[in-house]
């Protein structure tokens, strides 16, 4: 079933990743059906994502998942996602001391004077 990415869950700091799928090229001689190979399968909801051109998919990462065998067909795109092995590198420079900056503070509204704010500033 699959080829390269076999039944498996990935340890994500976020609950959730984004895989945006900007292209599909498959090979004249392609032997599956339209819109079939290297397409998402989320094995603890039992579903199957189709890959196809300007399209978004989100996903669970901590979700038992796979990709389904190619037959020459390839998806160009990129991932969105946040590894916890990132996350751990940004406490471990903060707790060195380090000046980490965030693009974007998720958690609390950035409002003037808070805490968050004058970190920012730092």
């Amino acid at each position: 079933m699959t080829q390269g990415y076999q039944a498996h869950t990935d340890e994500a700091h976020l609950g959730w990743a984004f895989a945006f799928t900007a292209s599909r090229e498959v090979p004249a001689d392609f032997l599956l059906p339209e819109r079939y190979g290297s397409s998402y399968v989320d094995l603890d909801l039992k579903v199957v994502v189709r890959s196809a051109s300007a399209t978004l998919t989100s996903f669970k990462p901590g979700a038992l998942h796979e990709t389904t065998y190619a037959e020459g067909a390839v998806n160009f795109g990129m991932s969105m996602t946040g590894t916890q092995r990132v996350r751990d590198a940004y406490e471990e420079l903060m707790q060195k001391k380090y000046k980490v900056d965030y693009g974007l503070l998720t958690n609390k509204h950035d409002e003037e004077g808070s805490p968050e704010s004058e970190k920012m500033k730092q």
